[in-house]
């Protein structure tokens, strides 16, 4: 299937990154892209597999959405009080399951280093975008998904 651009992106932004996430193919089962939801597509992909192709889209997409911010950091950083409970509970679910990862690998409970340093390679999935990478592992469905925002670009 041939994924194509629309005519003009939607002047509702959350609707535009919505078209702009359906043309990479490697994010057909992501959630929070139909609607677009920030929060629902960075806890799904906190907690799924990733080929170089779809953790490129992942980081591309979030660089559109809030290019001044490091998700890294957004996601570290969540707290019981913020106002998207979806980020905090994915941010636990990530933590739990890095200190299960220690406690199976090291067979002892885990030092709170031992755990963050687990966290923290799990978060490399959004680390800054770079072109140049992407477009190295991207094939051609994935950089016609570029190009068509880099010939009409768009930011919320």
């Amino acid at each position: 299937m041939k994924r194509q651009k629309p005519p003009t992106w939607s002047r509702n932004r959350q609707q535009a990154m919505a078209e702009l996430a359906g043309l990479f193919p490697t994010l057909d089962a992501a959630t929070g892209v139909t609607p677009w939801n920030a929060s629902q597509f960075v806890q799904w992909a906190v907690f799924h597999v990733h080929c170089s192709g779809s953790a490129h889209a992942v980081r591309f997409l979030l660089s559109v959405w809030n290019a001044a911010s490091d998700w890294r950091q957004i996601i570290k950083e969540t707290k019981t009080s913020y106002e998207d409970a979806i980020l905090y509970q994915a941010l636990l679910q990530l933590r739990e399951e890095a200190a299960a990862y220690q406690r199976e690998a090291l067979k002892r409970i885990p030092t709170a280093d031992k755990i963050q340093k687990a966290l923290d390679e799990r978060l490399e999935l959004f680390k800054p975008f770079n072109l140049s990478d992407a477009v190295a592992t991207w094939d051609a469905e994935h950089r016609a998904a570029l190009s068509a925002w880099i010939s009409d670009p768009f930011w919320p």
